[in-house]
């Protein structure tokens, strides 16, 4: 039964997370449980063993047994980008929780624990376009000005 609920899982989810939740209070795994709904993604406590095998029926290279840690895993049917920083986030609320490692099921790539943080120190998409947005906007507005500075003179 886990098993078949490990495999949809994975067949609906286009990245998953590794979690070490060693030593982690129930109300933070409650709490980290709540904003994965918000969302759309969800974790779960998953035997290594049922875990390495729906890996290895789907292809990942990834072995959940070679972990010493209590392993979590975060299913999400969201790019990493969309989900990274407030997964991060989530986990500050506890110092033991750690990311292990991922998957990406669009790219067919296993995605280190480095990557995955490096990734949730990035501003969101909205703020990056909008800074992109200033960044273009900003020399126009200096030609405006001057341009207007210099029908003033006249």
């Amino acid at each position: 039964m886990e098993l078949d609920e490990s495999l949809k899982k994975l067949d609906s989810s286009k990245t998953v997370l590794l979690t070490d939740f060693t030593g982690v209070p129930t109300k933070d795994i409650v709490g980290l449980k709540k904003n994965l709904k918000n969302l759309e993604s969800e974790y779960k406590v998953v035997k290594k063993r049922l875990l390495r095998i729906a890996f290895e029926k789907k292809g990942i290279k990834i072995n959940p047994e070679d972990f010493e840690a209590q392993v979590g895993i975060i299913y999400s049917n969201k790019e990493l980008l969309d989900i990274a920083s407030p997964i991060f986030k989530s986990m500050k609320t506890s110092e033991n929780f750690k990311v292990l490692g991922g998957f990406n099921f669009d790219k067919n790539e296993i995605l280190s624990a480095d990557f995955i943080k490096e990734i949730s120190s990035l501003p969101s998409r909205e703020i990056l376009l909008g800074r992109l947005v200033g960044m273009i906007a900003a020399p126009l507005k200096m030609f405006m000005f001057i341009l207007n500075e210099q029908a003033k003179k006249i």
